[in-house]
Order: structure tokens, then C-alpha cells, then sequence
């Protein structure tokens, strides 16, 4: 609609869709406790967030149990987010609400 919106941010930032890259550069260590302001779809502002690392957890992939490494996102204004990786900080699944995103490699 031609609006501008100028806010000036508490701390650190980021977005929804940043976060899918940024995850897998996060460290698997049981004591990361982020805090930060998300913005949803790059317009509306969500404070309060924390991302912690929750350690492994087994799935079941088709026939096969995987270990994968455990994310947790939460803040005010939004469901949480799960986010799964493997042994190499790949991203192999996001999990929020009634969405998954799952990255197929093939």
C-alpha cells in the first residue's frame, strides 16, 4: 500500500525464513539459549523469542529409527517451531503448527 514503517529494534533480529539457514550453523550444545525478536514474513514484529538446543531424539523414517539433533523455537505471537538435523548440521526437518517442511535431498 506505499507504507512505510521505521522501529527502531531491542536487539537482536531475525526472520522466519533466515532461520532455516541460520539453524544449522547453531552448535549441538545443551546450553544455547537465544533470545531474540523474530520478524514474521518480513512485516510484523514478534518479541520475545528463544531458541535452546534439546539434545537427540529418534524418529521413525520410513523403515528406518534416526537420531537427529533437537531445536526448539518459542515466542510470544507464534506457535513453536521444531527444527531436526543430522550428525552433519543439515537440516532435514521443520516442524510448526499443522506445517512441516521436510528437505529431501533426492
Amino acid at each position: 500500500s506505499g507504507r512505510i514503517s521505521i522501529r527502531k529494534l531491542s536487539g537482536p533480529t531475525s526472520s522466519d525464513w533466515c532461520m532455516f539457514e541460520a539453524i544449522q550453523r547453531m552448535p549441538f550444545d545443551k546450553d544455547l539459549k537465544l533470545k531474540f525478536d523474530l520478524l514474521e514474513g518480513l512485516s510484523v514484529l514478534r518479541p520475545g523469542h528463544r531458541l535452546t538446543y534439546e539434545g537427540k531424539v529418534q524418529h521413525q523414517w520410513g523403515k528406518d529409527a534416526v537420531q537427529l539433533h533437537y531445536f526448539r523455537q518459542f515466542g510470544q505471537g507464534m506457535l513453536p517451531y521444531e527444527y531436526y538435523l543430522d550428525d552433519t548440521h543439515r537440516l532435514v526437518m521443520v516442524v510448526s503448527g499443522y506445517r512441516a517442511y521436510i528437505i529431501d535431498s533426492c
